[in-house]
């Protein structure tokens, strides 16, 4: 890339923490723009004025309690509702409410109504207020409720028929990493997601634990690093061989129970090692979970690092200012500390 300035050839990509005014409030940030060696001028791209801009909408998101687009949609999705008969419920404009399920930030007064709306219950309330909602919609949509009211009573007296993403989570992870922030990439974590990240790599690749692991984090901040969100939301945690899904043992042992990825073992002569490589299952991969973009991101990880073995692909890992900084306390990796020194573009 040339200066739009002087036009040299010296231009440097560079991050730095600055301070962001939205809404009235001020917000700490990781900062992206180029910095031209020759004449000293900064400069952004509509690409990274995108991403800095995602940023701070995240840190208000975060600080204010106000729902992430997919979280938003989960909620319409419950009562299997469109986009135009939610909107009528709530008494919000169409356009406004599509709006907030593909990016806009709500006002406070909206995010409330909208989070309201998630408890079955509340949402009995709020139907019965609407206009224009016919009967026959009307009838359909209290069974649908009275459906989610008895799902939710059975979790509370029998706590093991929880789904697999409630109870696991909840009881592999502390709530603060199973809501969306920096060490989630600013999303909820996702097992279907993560999971299907893993089947896809099985397809093509078919790799070992330690290797899926490190592609899988390399998908993850990538996918930050180039659009300012992760793709499954795990958090990752830096440990000896390099950065790994929080729980990802956990996680696996379902994938395989659900018949989502086989486990090949391996037993190495010699020595008290076990190798598992990752097969396909008997469940195809669903690409209807990611969009275009994650997918060019899955296949970019495995074109520029999907062939490297075990030891090197650690050993990249190891260069990765993710891992250098947070390995010595084994700690949970920032997304948005570390996911732009990535050194993968």
């Amino acid at each position: 890339m040339n200066c739009p300035i002087c036009n040299s050839h010296s231009v440097k990509e560079l991050k730095e923490h600055r301070e962001r005014l939205f809404r009235k409030e001020s917000f700490q940030i990781i900062e992206l723009f180029y910095k031209c060696e020759n004449c000293s001028e900064e400069y952004t791209t509509t690409a990274l004025d995108q991403i800095n801009i995602s940023l701070v909408h995240n840190e208000y998101r975060v600080r204010n309690k106000i729902p992430f687009p997919e979280e938003i949609k989960a909620i319409r999705l419950q009562y299997e509702l469109s986009a135009v008969k939610m909107s009528e419920i709530l008494g919000l404009g169409i356009n406004s409410y599509r709006n907030y399920e593909n990016g806009e930030i709500p006002s406070e007064s909206n995010a409330r109504l909208i989070q309201l709306a998630a408890d079955p219950a509340e949402f009995n309330k709020l139907l019965h207020f609407a206009r224009n909602i016919q009967p026959d919609e009307i009838k359909a949509l209290e069974y649908k409720i009275e459906q989610l009211l008895q799902i939710q009573t059975a979790r509370k007296e029998r706590p093991d028929t929880q789904d697999f993403v409630l109870s696991k989570l909840r009881s592999i992870m502390p709530d603060s990493l199973i809501i969306p922030n920096e060490f989630t990439g600013y999303k909820r974590p996702s097992i279907d997601r993560l999971g299907q990240m893993v089947l896809y790599f099985a397809e093509k690749i078919q790799p070992r634990k330690t290797r899926l692991n490190k592609l899988l984090f390399y998908s993850d901040f990538l996918c930050f690093k180039l659009y300012g969100y992760s793709m499954s939301g795990f958090p990752y945690r830096a440990i000896n061989y390099g950065p790994v899904p929080e729980k990802y043992d956990t996680v696996f042992e379902h994938l395989e129970s659900e018949c989502i990825i086989r486990r090949n073992v391996e037993v190495i002569e010699g020595a008290e090692t076990v190798m598992e490589q990752f097969c396909p299952g008997k469940i195809d991969f669903n690409n209807e979970l990611f969009d275009e973009k994650e997918i060019k991101v899955l296949d970019h990880i495995i074109a520029t690092i999907g062939q490297l073995n075990t030891k090197d692909i650690v050993l990249k890992s190891h260069d990765e200012e993710a891992w250098k900084q947070c390995n010595g306390e084994k700690k949970i990796i920032s997304y948005k500390e570390y996911a732009f020194d990535l050194t993968l573009n």
